[in-house]
């Protein structure tokens, strides 16, 4: 936003750089990553946008832009520093456009830090995975391992904290090290808890910070520094502890005014009014617990205070809080825009609590919101929460809700269909195309899922398989081709092909006099092609698209099959008019 805003020469050059190679498309696919490219570069109504795609289409163009983007502001003068962390919890489209990044040799000016727990990544996690194919690439790179801080160093930040010289607190200092083994969330927890039990405080005869290290080196500590933070949040009043355990169902952090529209329950039948909760919310974002960041946002002042907080509730309880609260947010939304901003939020804690969900009305509802949650996230390229949205989607319908909900179940297998194949879940493309091959009323209504099938056993090189399906649905769609090509068939084919060439040829004014009209390609041939119009025919568009996809296959299994696939699109484009898959 403040690049789009300035107006010295190096801001505006750098804008003029960007615009270079991003187009309208481009912007398209980048603005749900970068919103504020959208006041960077303006997009005119008449530009064209880039056609809209799926599967691993979307992800190579996304990968394409953002390169593009990267290429254009790293400079000598202006590197960039992409810091990703916890790399433990990404998944494979996040690691794979990392790789893509790092690995790409124009991006001369660009530093990447990654940083991952080290006790949560074993050698077959995927993170070690792009780690050695980064290293096969040639990328230099270093490894820096962080562990728990050097005793010197926990003896100094003690004597930093408590304004003591460090010969006064070395006893407490070591102490507190051999207690937390110098872990630096441990460390000022482990702090926390000595002042809560007067272990740690501060004399106000003396002016200073007194201690009891003898009490404190007796004192039993847990084990780590979840087993803290538990305890720490037993001892708190009840009230405190409702909402810390409510607030870590919505996840590490949430807007409070999310959480406002929440009715957290403290005690059997009590709820906590809006006045009492910010004041709670105050003592403990003042106990280090929360912290307020940003604009109107809460945070877990650590994952582990999350973790330790949504552990003390009782398992049997989670899916019940979690399924007030998905209640309370669709209830409480204000308007479609505020319903749509929580959106996200209210499916996934559905999910949570799914199986309280009996009434088969609510079920549908639910659906339609998986539904539109995934598609939000599908266009922000989250592919992975995308697949788990469409998956519990269909989880909710019953077969009869292909008669009843006909739109609905099929849109939602589809895009089951497309967001596991984009995952690489080539079984799961499987096992959700099953229904929409059973219950489709028309071909038409196949034709999404099916490519991702069609696709998928060429990758697996099952290039028979892929001919067996893809030439019968061409026979649906009235383009029969046989499975044997012969070299007598593709020379049938060929004359046809060069008459529909001289047609188009003759009328564009072209000299068509003598010889084969392929053998004399020439301008007025493509210019005649170029003049055909637009094809509305909708089997025709299919079946071109359905031969394109079947010619890896083909060029494996039969190469007369091939050439008799590029005959007959080019015949139909000539015949019917052109489309986004005419050869």
């Amino acid at each position: 936003a403040d690049l789009a805003a300035a107006t010295d020469a190096e801001s505006l050059a750098l804008r003029a750089s960007i615009a270079n190679v991003i187009n309208a498309g481009g912007v398209e696919v980048l603005s749900g990553l970068m919103p504020s490219l959208r006041k960077i570069i303006s997009i005119d109504s008449t530009d064209s946008i880039t056609r809209q795609v799926d599967g691993m289409e979307s992800v190579n163009q996304l990968f394409y832009h953002l390169s593009l983007f990267l290429g254009a502001i790293t400079r000598p003068m202006t590197p960039v520093v992409l810091f990703l962390d916890d790399l433990q919890w990404a998944d494979e489209a996040a690691l794979d456009m990392v790789t893509t990044l790092i690995s790409e040799r124009f991006l001369t000016s660009f530093l990447f830090i990654g940083c991952y727990r080290e006790d949560e990544v074993s050698q077959s996690h995927p993170v070690m995975k792009h780690r050695q194919n980064i290293t096969q690439a040639g990328v230099p790179s270093t490894d820096i391992v962080l562990c728990g801080i050097e005793k010197e160093d926990c003896h100094q930040m003690i004597s930093d904290l408590l304004h003591l010289p460090p010969r006064i607190t070395q006893s407490f200092a070591d102490a507190v090290y051999a207690k937390t083994t110098g872990n630096p969330l441990f460390v000022t927890q482990f702090l926390l808890s000595l002042f809560d039990e007067g272990l740690l405080q501060f004399s106000a005869s003396a002016r200073r910070w007194e201690f009891d290290v003898k009490a404190i080196q007796e004192r039993n500590v847990a084990d780590n520094v979840a087993a803290l933070l538990t305890s720490k949040i037993s001892g708190m009043d009840t009230r405190a502890q409702d909402l810390l355990k409510w607030a870590a169902c919505l996840g590490s952090e949430c807007k409070e005014s999310v959480l406002s529209k929440v009715d957290i329950k403290s005690g059997v039948d009590r709820s906590l009014g809006l006045m009492e909760r910010d004041v709670i919310m105050q003592i403990l974002v003042n106990e280090g617990m929360l912290s307020r960041v940003g604009s109107g946002m809460i945070r877990f002042s650590h994952d582990s205070v999350q973790h330790s907080a949504y552990e003390l509730i009782p398992p049997l309880d989670r899916a019940g809080i979690h399924f007030q609260i998905a209640r309370d947010l669709q209830r409480n939304a204000l308007s479609p825009e505020e319903l749509d901003d929580m959106l996200i939020t209210i499916v996934e804690q559905y999910i949570r609590g799914v199986g309280l969900l009996t009434n088969h009305d609510e079920k549908i509802g639910v659906a339609k919101l998986c539904l539109a949650a995934g598609k939000k996230a599908m266009s922000r390229s989250e592919f992975v929460p995308a697949s788990i949205y469409y998956l519990q989607g269909t989880a909710l319908l019953q077969q009869t809700d292909w008669d009843q909900y006909y739109d609905l179940s099929l849109e939602l297998f589809t895009c089951c269909v497309e967001a596991q194949y984009v995952t690489g879940n080539y079984d799961g493309v499987a096992i959700a195309y099953g229904p929409i091959d059973l219950h489709a009323r028309c071909i038409q209504d196949k034709r999404r899922a099916f490519f991702k099938i069609i696709l998928i056993l060429g990758a697996q090189g099952r290039f028979s398989e892929a001919i067996r399906q893809g030439l019968a649905v061409l026979d649906q769609l009235g383009e029969p081709i046989k499975r044997d090509v012969t070299k007598e068939d593709v020379a049938v084919e060929f004359r046809k092909t060069e008459a529909l060439l001289r047609e188009a040829a003759t009328k564009g004014g072209g000299n068509t006099s003598s010889g084969g009209i392929l053998e004399q390609w020439d301008i007025s041939v493509v210019n005649a092609i170029l003049a055909a119009p637009v094809m509305h025919d909708k089997d025709k568009e299919w079946a071109l698209l359905v031969m394109g996809r079947l010619n890896r296959s083909a060029y494996q299994e039969n190469h007369h099959l091939l050439t008799m696939l590029m005959h007959r699109s080019l015949q139909a484009s000539l015949n019917h008019g052109l489309c986004g898959d005419s050869v």
